[in-house]
């Protein structure tokens, strides 16, 4: 077998359709089907409402919202009965701890879940909300970008 044989001429690949004058004339003409992306997942559609998406906590924004606009009264989702609207300043505050997994794994982990319903009730709550502490560690913090936190003019230190 000599080298020439393994090499396919263009005449080789042409159509034998004798209607087509490609095929007549001898040349060849490629057609292929680019489909980019194809074995990706698709992106969400635009009209899918993001309220159709749960946050960490597994409650969606148009629950929270709720909440928020006073439609569901503290009492009907508080589960541990420590909740109160006044304590609460923005939407995302709008949920019980018993909603909260990472609360309730703190509370399962240490075998308080038993006898405290709250998270606030717990021992290690107190420390870490007084004030003195807070200002201390607040500087420290970091977003997930790895920025630091930082109050604009006008905002109080609980915003």
């Amino acid at each position: 077998m000599s080298s020439d044989d393994d090499v396919m001429s263009l005449d080789d690949f042409s159509s034998t359709d004798s209607s087509s004058e490609s095929s007549e004339s001898g040349e060849f003409e490629m057609v292929s089907i680019v489909r980019p992306y194809a074995e990706e997942p698709l992106a969400h559609s635009s009209d899918q409402s993001e309220d159709d998406e749960n946050d960490q906590d597994g409650l969606s924004s148009a629950i929270v919202r709720g909440r928020f606009q006073d439609e569901v009264p503290v009492n009907d989702w508080c589960a541990c009965g420590e909740c109160a609207k006044e304590n609460l300043v923005g939407a995302l505050e709008y949920r019980c701890c018993q909603e909260i997994a990472a609360a309730r794994q703190k509370l399962t982990f240490d075998g308080s879940i038993e006898h405290i319903k709250c998270i606030t009730k717990h021992g290690d709550f107190a420390p870490m909300v007084n004030r003195t502490v807070l200002l201390q560690i607040g500087p420290l913090l970091k977003d997930k970008n790895r920025r630091g936190y930082r109050r604009h003019n006008g905002q109080t230190e609980n915003q």
